[in-house]
């Protein structure tokens, strides 16, 4: 098996690629001018298009399987090497064979033998890169020896006896496909179709795959859809091009190989800058057109005797078009160039979108040009997208994200840290924080995030300028960034401010970032971040989305038809972005799983106050004594506790706390207070600031929260650390600790279950219920000591 290994020099690896090449060349030019000299224009053209598909292919192979393998530094993933084999194997089957069906239609030999012979040349063509790519050269001359001896042999006998064309081309084709194979089982190679990839490197392979097929792949299929729209004349023309190419044979396959040297080459660099990515890249540039541009020069002052000893009659059709191919030919290169170092950044979306854009207009332009103006319009229209293509890739690839490449599209694999500089750089969004409360749980778990960062880790905080429910700014915070830490800034944004937006735009954008930390799925801030990183309007390499519970069945039970049209246009975003979750608890992470069966999810818990538990006040004498801290919100279900007081037998003290979410469910819990027994005292106490929450909870006998989710529940530990047994749903994480904690779980979570079990409660003695509170917080006391605090975004560096 070939080891990625062999540093060299890429001057000494370019002169034995252009060896190879070279004598590749050598096979293929005389299999084309044999061809070209006995065929008339017409079976000429689908000896073009055969030629087309063979290149077509390959080259599809090298930027979707073969340049991933080459792609990360050297020597970081040999088993890749082999498996890339078993990929090559089964795209060149199924291209194969969908090749021999439309060479059977059309009563073409020399499509049907390509589609036979595509997946062994596929194959011999992804281990020559390889082995050019790795420095594996001696492999990859003894290869090309054999193909060419074979191609030569061919072309000899076709001399000495009356052969036709279509079975040198044959010989040839079989030749490289047996070698193919053949080298392959010599190297231990698997020469069994496999594909082996998971669904994240399969999306990546398919952008780059995508992005050749409407970019780079996009001059073959225009020469089809040329021949189809010009009739006879259009496979005239196609038949002319290709005599033409048929002279540049040796330059044209120089090229090919040429990102199979690059990619290694800069994957070894990574250069960062804009001046270091033109310095790195300049000799490779140098270099190439260096080789090419004498060579297409030569081709245009070919003398007529020469071109027509090679070209026969079709000469007179080829000689007009050379100045212009070699015009296409000089800036290939450069546009290569470009191209890898995409594949390098791993900036899948990127060369997604350029090749979205140039393929269609070199499709246009070409076919355009040539039903309008022959052979010399379509080589005109050729050498202006060369021009163009080659300026995009390198205006592109020189500020694209240097942060190691997520994309929108994709992402390279196994890559965690940043090559441009040690900080791992997050921006997060977040739609509630600090100095606010009424956010609840998410706000103190942010604020947690934030104050324990690691050093390495910059964090740029993006929030609304106001409390959750509130319409007054937070005062001299609004439309500023503010330092929290040495390692976080927070930006206190309102919404309808547009030199907020840009204030905190042009600092988010200032540098790349790694990792995008969106808290909720319906916020604002959320949605437009999200929109922002696929537009590339944001750079950043990877999204992890935290929903905050918004995805368990009870969240998503409230104004359910909005939610679920809202994801049916979301989620495939989502999944183009290939976006990573942050769950909060095992709970979450399968009803994450169940909306999206394709989520990866990172499953860390919030921080919690981990202090020694407040011990309760003494026994209350009298009624139960019950309380509700939350916000007053259908989510939170507060309307259930009151329903089921109205059936409750036993004197009940009830207060509630905290901020109104909600006026019109509000409205409903007030009409249900009116409806209450005697014996039932209910008081709202409006809103709790953070520090009077634990102090409450203590001097109540128990806390009722029947929620209809939460994906953790900052609250039910706030109670129990305060020595407050909880009266809950099923619907937390904390069913067993709430039980072993003297709290009951309320099932079915229904007003007459919920009734039962506040009349258990109330008809106990006050003894009993203060040895129930002590009993709630040594059984937090005891699971405190089992908690261990994670910071999700130094987790998520491994994980995204």
């Amino acid at each position: 098996m070939t080891r990625l290994g062999g540093e060299g020099r890429f001057g000494a690896r370019a002169l034995a690629a252009f060896s190879v090449n070279g004598l590749s060349s050598i096979g293929n030019l005389v299999v084309s001018v044999t061809v070209a000299r006995g065929e008339p224009l017409a079976r000429l053209g689908q000896f073009a298009l055969a030629l087309s598909i063979y290149v077509l292919a390959t080259g599809l192979i090298r930027t979707s399987i073969t340049e991933a393998v080459l792609a990360p530094r050297p020597g970081s993933r040999p088993a890749e090497v082999g498996a890339g084999a078993g990929r090559a194997c089964l795209v060149g089957s199924v291209t194969g064979g969908a090749v021999v069906v439309v060479g059977a239609v059309l009563g073409s030999p020399y499509l049907v033998i390509a589609g036979l012979a595509l997946p062994g040349l596929v194959l011999c063509d992804y281990i020559k890169a390889i082995n050019l790519g790795v420095g594996q050269t001696r492999v990859a001359l003894v290869q090309e020896c054999i193909w060419t001896g074979c191609s030569v042999a061919a072309v000899l006998s076709a001399l000495l006896a009356p052969v036709a064309p279509v079975v040198v081309f044959g010989a040839w084709a079989a030749a490289g496909a047996l070698t193919g194979f053949g080298v392959a089982v010599q190297q231990d190679y698997p020469v069994l179709p496999r594909w082996g990839l998971d669904r994240h490197d399969t999306r990546v392979a398919g952008n780059f795959a995508a992005q050749f097929l409407v970019t780079i792949g996009s001059s073959q299929v225009a020469l089809s859809a040329l021949a189809a729209a010009g009739g006879v004349v259009g496979v005239s023309i196609v038949g002319a091009i290709g005599a033409a190419r048929t002279i540049f044979g040796p330059v044209t396959l120089l090229m090919a190989t040429l990102s199979s040297l690059i990619v290694p080459y800069l994957a070894r660099a990574r250069p960062v800058t804009r001046r270091a990515r033109l310095r790195t890249t300049g000799l490779v540039n140098a270099l190439a057109v260096g080789l090419i541009a004498p060579a297409a020069l030569a081709v245009c002052l070919l003398p007529d005797g020469i071109g027509e000893a090679m070209l026969g009659a079709n000469w007179s059709a080829a000689r007009p078009l050379l100045l212009l191919l070699a015009v296409e030919a000089v800036l290939a290169p450069i546009a290569t160039v470009g191209f890898a170092g995409h594949r390098v950044q791993g900036a899948a979306g990127r060369a997604l979108l350029i090749g979205c854009v140039l393929g269609p207009m070199r499709i246009l332009l070409f076919v355009s040009g040539g039903v309008l103006y022959g052979a010399q319009g379509a080589v005109a229209a050729l050498a202006v997208l060369a021009a163009l293509t080659a300026a995009c890739w390198w205006l592109s690839y020189l500020t694209v994200d240097a942060s190691g490449g997520h994309s929108a599209a994709g992402r390279p694999s196994g890559t965690t840290d940043s090559p441009a500089c040690s900080t791992y750089r997050v921006l997060a969004t977040v739609g509630a924080f600090e100095p606010g409360f009424r956010g609840g749980g998410p706000v103190r778990s942010v604020a947690w995030i934030a104050d324990t960062l690691p050093a390495d880790i910059e964090l740029l905080l993006v929030t609304a300028d106001h409390d959750l429910g509130c319409a007054e700014p937070y005062p001299e915070l609004s439309g500023r960034w503010i330092r929290r830490n040495d390692e976080c800034d927070v930006f206190y944004l309102s919404p309808k401010s547009l030199p907020g937006w840009l204030r905190a735009a042009r600092r988010i954008r200032s540098r790349p970032l790694d990792l995008l930390y969106v808290n909720s799925l319906w916020s604002r801030y959320s949605i437009v971040a999200i929109l922002a990183a696929a537009s590339r309007l944001v750079r950043v390499r990877a999204i992890l989305v935290a929903p905050r519970g918004e995805l368990l069945p009870g969240s998503l039970g409230l104004k359910r038809p909005k939610k679920q049209a809202f994801l049916r246009i979301w989620a495939p975003l989502l999944k183009r972005l290939d976006v990573r979750w942050h769950a909060c608890s095992e709970l979450e992470r399968d009803h994450i799983r169940a909306i999206f069966p394709w989520a990866r999810v990172l499953v860390v818990g919030n921080h919690v106050d981990t202090a020694e538990p407040l011990p309760p006040t003494g026994p209350n004498p009298g009624p139960l004594r019950l309380v509700f801290i939350s916000r007053i919100s259908a989510s939170k279900n507060l309307a259930l506790v009151l329903a089921a007081l109205r059936d409750v037998t036993q004197p009940i003290d009830f207060d509630v706390f905290g901020p109104l979410q909600d006026a019109r469910y509000w409205a409903t819990c007030q009409d249900l207070m009116r409806q209450l027994p005697s014996h039932v005292r209910v008081r709202y106490l409006g809103a709790l600031p953070p520090s009077a929450v634990a102090p409450t909870f203590s001097r109540y006998d128990a806390f009722v929260f029947p929620t209809i989710g939460e994906n953790f529940g900052h609250v039910i530990i706030q109670s129990l650390a305060a020595s407050c047994p909880v009266i809950c749903s099923d619907h937390t994480p904390w069913s067993e600790l709430i039980e072993r904690a003297r709290g009951l779980v309320v099932r079915p979570l229904t007003a007459t279950s919920l009734a039962a079990s506040l009349d258990q409660l109330a008809g106990m003695s006050p003894q009993d219920r203060f040895q129930a509170r002590q009993e709630a917080g040594e059984a937090y006391r005891k699971w405190r000591l089992q908690n261990a605090n994670r910071n999700v975004l130094d987790e998520a560096r491994n994980f995204c």
